[in-house]
């Protein structure tokens, strides 16, 4: 899924500047995405379907920015949203944010999806009410393939009848400072999930 948010992210750059065609995205299941230049804002229809509010977050610590990073429709008429926060003003770049990463910085993914077959059962752990997601109880630890010195903190959940939430934290290097992880807590604290139209 990483890759498929560095396209994303760079067909953004350039969709305004032209028209620009699908990109085909491998995930590491093996399952082919096209990923659509859209901009995911607030539900505008682009490129034929309407792309749902994606996260945000709301007072992040001094010198973060967050931002949507576009749509992704799958085969079946299902889709995902991607949003970002960084610990630093990211700039587009052809490889993502990943390629900014210095040994100071964070960057948080959240992805929402939903599925073909959504509600279908979920091995994902419901998120109710006020969510708090804790960096120190993350679901899995592990790093990315293409940057395996960065860690890589990641979250599973099933947010009602809306959507399934993967957020991942990275860290620029291999053993986060205290300092680092209570950013990345803050940032954590200040997401703000949207609301979709059920499904079930």
């Amino acid at each position: 899924m990483a890759g498929c948010l560095v396209a994303m992210m760079t067909t953004m750059h350039v969709f305004h500047a032209s028209r620009v065609g699908a990109v085909l995205c491998t995930m590491a299941a093996g399952v082919v995405l096209t990923l659509t230049p859209v901009v995911a804002s607030g539900g505008i229809a682009k490129a034929g379907f309407t792309c749902r509010r994606g996260a945000s977050f709301e007072r992040l610590p001094r010198g973060w920015a967050h931002q949507t990073a576009g749509c992704a429709q799958h085969t079946g008429g299902s889709f995902s949203v991607w949003s970002i926060a960084t610990s630093w003003r990211y700039r587009a770049d052809p490889h993502g944010p990943v390629a900014q990463m210095r040994r100071d910085r964070v960057l948080i993914s959240v992805i929402l999806n939903r599925p073909n077959g959504f509600p279908a059962s979920s091995a994902h752990a419901r998120l109710r009410g006020k969510h708090r997601l804790q960096l120190n109880a993350a679901d899995q630890v592990a790093s990315e393939k293409d940057a395996p010195t960065i860690p890589q903190y990641r979250f599973f959940r099933r947010v009602g009848c809306q959507y399934d939430l993967d957020l991942r934290v990275d860290f620029g290097r291999p053993h986060p400072t205290r300092a680092m992880k209570r950013q990345a807590q803050r940032a954590l604290d200040a997401l703000v999930l949207p609301r979709w139209p059920p499904r079930c």
